[in-house]
């Protein structure tokens, strides 16, 4: 075999040896994100079980229901994960003075139901008024009593205490059924996460314009980027009454828009749920550990989702003295949660 035969087979060597040792690397990722989608599973499940959070006076009540003579059983297996819209500054920090800090702008509680591979969305109103948590300035607890629900993450240090406190508030709301998980997300995340994934596509009405001319031209559907989406889920005319139920409708539909656009995302790009990660990091507030966010994102784009299912708590808005006021309707309020948390027996 003369000089040149022996090059070429020396490179073909090398070039073996370079694709194997990437083999063995992709291998090895693969190993990687399998065992860390188990483990959050795995965590997911467990927390299932035993509810991280859960309003303190009302364990185990939850577990079975009396209705008009039949008596219904939670669904054991759900995992419900209290997801908040944070409004009032720029990043998650601690509150200097209790009482005073941002509130919960939008608050959802999206159900998993890892048997029926189906999500929902619970849309609770800001404005409801139920019991909450007040503190001094200096966070010692002043007492429980009636008020607006939003004001429950500003009586809170702005950051875990607070998502505990409204965790525990909307657990009473609802009859006390567990809350395993949350995630507060600073409005100003949307952002940068709307310029990572590109621009998401919604209906601008026209009363938007008129709010926010500096922001939106035009009416119609439109490309949102990052400073318009956030003001898309943000604007509302404070000065009349019920803008609030008015401005859930329009974050709603932001929601869908921007779900079916990370899911497509997401399919040709799986670590795009840690990019989005890194980029609200100094934004959001939450108890998921990465592998239990990794694996939500794997069923939001596993699971057959087209409309998300999102549902609002029934009740009615009336103008306080103040602000807006929201009431629950009680009656009701007990067949929405038979449907959406029970089984009979």
């Amino acid at each position: 075999m003369n000089m040149k035969d022996k090059n070429k087979v020396k490179t073909v060597h090398i070039w073996k040896d370079i694709v194997l040792f990437f083999l063995f690397i992709l291998v090895v990722v693969l190993i990687l994100l399998f065992t860390m989608v188990k483990v959050g599973e795995s965590k997911l499940h467990e927390s299932a079980f035993s509810g991280r959070l859960t309003e303190k006076a009302g364990q185990e009540k939850y577990k079975e229901l009396n209705r008009d003579g039949v008596t219904y059983t939670y669904k054991e297996d759900l995992i419900n994960i209290l997801l908040l819209g944070i409004d009032g500054r720029e990043k998650a920090v601690e509150n200097t003075v209790y009482g005073a800090g941002p509130k919960s702008d939008a608050i959802y509680l999206a159900t998993f139901d890892p048997g029926q591979r189906h999500v929902t969305f619970l849309n609770i109103s800001r404005d409801t008024i139920t019991d909450i948590r007040y503190m001094d300035s200096f966070g010692d607890e002043i007492g429980i009593f009636p008020g607006h629900l939003t004001l429950q993450y500003a009586n809170g240090d702005g950051l875990h205490g607070s998502c505990e406190m409204t965790s525990e508030a909307v657990s009473h709301l609802l009859n006390g059924i567990p809350i395993h998980a949350y995630a507060a997300l600073y409005w100003k995340a949307i952002v940068p996460i709307v310029e990572e994934i590109g621009a998401v596509p919604v209906n601008v009405p026209d009363y938007m314009c008129q709010l926010s001319p500096q922001i939106f031209s035009q009416s119609g559907y439109t490309y949102l980027n990052g400073r318009q989406a956030l003001e898309y889920v943000e604007v509302r005319d404070i000065w009349q009454q019920g803008t609030n139920e008015l401005r859930s409708i329009h974050q709603k539909e932001f929601m869908q828009s921007l779900f079916d656009t990370v899911k497509q995302k997401l399919k040709k790009d799986p670590l795009l749920i840690w990019r989005l990660k890194q980029e609200a990091e100094d934004y959001l507030v939450t108890d998921l550990a990465l592998d239990e966010m990794f694996v939500i994102g794997l069923w939001g784009t596993g699971w057959e989702i087209g409309s998300l299912d999102i549902r609002s708590l029934p009740g009615e808005s009336v103008e306080g003295d103040l602000h807006d006021e929201f009431y629950v309707d009680e009656n009701e309020k007990q067949e929405f949660l038979l449907d959406l948390f029970y089984e009979k027996n």
